[in-house]
């Protein structure tokens, strides 16, 4: 049996003016989800508004890292996958992140090189402010 795996990212993310994602307004949420059998999937729903969600999120990331869980089936060895590849739009500051800049687009901020998330992670000190590019 092949190892079963659960991946989940929350973090800021640009998409283009035409993407669904960017059409999505007022208080609706939408939910992508990448299934192996039906392939990808969104979800799109009335929700709260944007402060009830965001609290939500970050109690949810909270639960995780304290491992609490509310009927949730909990993972033996989950693991924070932070080699993901990806284009970043960084603000903050430079000297501490020339060998990751691909472009600069302001004073502070930045295009990245192609890199693992981890490499960012790693300077999080240094950055004000991380959002991925969809490529």
């Amino acid at each position: 049996m092949k190892e079963e795996k659960l991946e989940a990212c929350v973090f800021p993310a640009f998409v283009k003016d035409d993407d669904l994602f960017a059409k999505v307004s007022g208080n609706f949420n939408i939910f992508e989800c990448h299934c192996k059998h039906l392939g990808k999937l969104h979800f799109i729903g009335q929700g709260a508004g944007s402060y009830p969600t965001g609290q939500a999120i970050v109690q949810d990331l909270l639960d995780l890292r304290d491992k609490r869980n509310y009927g949730r089936r909990e993972s033996k060895k989950a693991k924070l996958n932070n080699k993901k590849q990806g284009t970043y739009y960084i603000r903050g500051n430079c000297d501490a992140l020339k060998d990751l800049i691909e472009e600069r687009i302001g004073e502070d901020r930045f295009l990245s090189k192609r890199i693992e998330l981890k490499q960012l992670i790693d300077h999080r000190k240094d950055v004000d402010f991380i959002a991925a590019v969809e490529d």
